[in-house]
């Protein structure tokens, strides 16, 4: 009898994921606003890389060969980067969203001793994430790291509360997730925002941290619980990998390359950042097959020279009146 139960919740569980997935949308970018982002953006990565500014020409570089893997300008800014941007640029990071988006930048001793105790207290803060979850919601879910959990969740909600990386703000979430260990099928969306932001939209069944939700989203290495009934839940994660970038600060070490002593933020403007993000959510959401489709119906990346609305007078052809009024 209590198996059969059993039995029955896991197969609702397992109705209410494919059913998320299935209506679980986010806004699909258009092709030619993809391909117009892409091109803006590797002319901006180009002046950044001009500027001696590697690490948003990578950031931005990383985006557009999501869509235009094989585009001969992007390949060349890419070659000419050095090592390290580079690998941000082509490498998958273990270290998930636990990694600083900021640049390495070497400063005074002075301005190293005055930024000793923030960034301690910045990264002891990095540690815990808790949130407040409202909206409807059932289940509870447990997590040694994402590799080895048990789970049986879904809720559509909105969570107050300080989140990974100091964001202090609020995140929208729809999922459902059921299962037990790396095998858990999953359907998420999700978009941060706050002092950061950050967003998802991921189906799958396999959890490991090469996977997107992981690269930005969520922390694989991270321990948490959560719990949801009815309209109200709570979440708490601690941060492993940010518990030892704590305790290496203590000797002036910065493993998560989140330390303002030692790194800079990366200096977007607000149309720059909004065509980067249309770039990541196109990456995400978007079939490989409607990828390789903006390929094929907008393949340049190379700006165009204006062409004139109206011909002018040099280029207009004149015609002979064939009805000549008489005089």
């Amino acid at each position: 009898m209590k198996t059969g139960s059993n039995v029955r919740v896991f197969a609702s569980a397992s109705v209410c994921i494919f059913l998320i997935a299935v209506f679980n949308c986010a806004t699909v970018p258009r092709y030619e606003e993809v391909q117009a982002s892409a091109k803006s953006s590797l002319n901006d990565a180009e002046v950044f890389f001009s500027q001696k500014k590697n690490a948003e020409a990578a950031e931005l570089l990383r985006a557009v060969l999501k869509v235009y893997p094989e585009n001969e300008r992007a390949k060349a800014l890419y070659e000419k980067l050095p090592p390290e941007s580079k690998e941000a640029v082509s490498e998958i990071s273990y270290l998930g969203p636990n990694r600083g988006k900021r640049e390495a930048e070497e400063s005074s001793l002075l301005a190293k001793f005055a930024w000793y105790l923030p960034d301690r207290i910045l990264d002891l803060l990095d540690i815990l994430s808790v949130n407040v979850k409202v909206g409807p919601q059932f289940g509870v879910s447990a997590w040694v790291t994402r590799g080895f959990q048990v789970t049986l969740y879904t809720g559509n909600t909105v969570q107050l509360g300080w989140f990974q990386k100091r964001n202090l703000g609020y995140t929208e979430e729809l999922s459902a997730e059921a299962g037990l260990g790396p095998v858990v099928p999953i359907s998420i969306s999700g978009r941060s925002m706050g002092t950061g932001s950050k967003d998802a939209y991921e189906s799958f069944v396999f959890h490991s941290p090469r996977k997107k939700i992981y690269q930005n989203y969520r922390d694989y290495w991270g321990m948490g619980v959560k719990a949801g009934v009815v309209m109200g839940g709570l979440e708490v994660e601690v941060h492993w990998l940010e518990f030892f970038d704590f305790l290496a600060g203590i000797f002036t070490f910065d493993l998560l390359y989140d330390d303002l002593a030692k790194t800079r933020s990366l200096n977007f403007t607000s149309e720059q950042e909004r065509k980067l993000y249309l770039l990541n959510t196109a990456d995400r959401i978007l079939h490989p097959a409607e990828i390789r489709e903006i390929r094929r119906e907008f393949p340049d990346l190379n700006d165009s020279e204006k062409k004139e609305i109206f011909p002018s007078e040099n280029q207009i052809e004149k015609v002979p009146d064939k009805n000549p009024k008489k005089r």
